[in-house]
């Protein structure tokens, strides 16, 4: 497990002070699954929990690898979605278990969050 906060969370999610407890398996086929717990709206001094949807308890996101970033981003807008952070290079300075990739957040064209990445070979 690892705990993720700084810049680069801060900077994708666009939510400054974000504070994530991660796990991250990865499977022989190559497969990855990541678990993730927010702490930073509960963290002690915490003036108010994000009332936001996106951040509440339960479903967060659902997360895609992409062999094209640029192009799926684009496919996303396109479809009426949206960019939500900054497009990040995630890689073991990041989390000790990160595979090097771009990450960004999006909104789909429902509202529901995309988290969208392109591993770096």
């Amino acid at each position: 497990m690892d705990l993720e906060k700084g810049e680069f969370i801060e900077s994708m999610m666009n939510k400054p002070g974000v504070i994530l407890k991660t796990c991250k398996i990865h499977f022989r086929d190559g497969s990855r699954i990541e678990l993730i717990e927010f702490l930073s709206e509960f963290h002690a001094g915490a003036k108010q929990i994000d009332s936001s949807r996106i951040y509440n308890l339960g479903y967060h996101h659902v997360a895609f690898t992409v062999d094209n970033l640029e192009a799926a981003i684009e496919t996303v807008i396109q479809l009426g979605g949206k960019r939500i952070g900054k497009t990040m290079l995630a890689g073991r300075n990041h989390s000790i278990h990160a595979i090097k990739a771009n990450h960004v957040y999006m909104l789909d064209p429902f509202g529901n969050l995309l988290h969208l990445a392109q591993d770096i070979k």
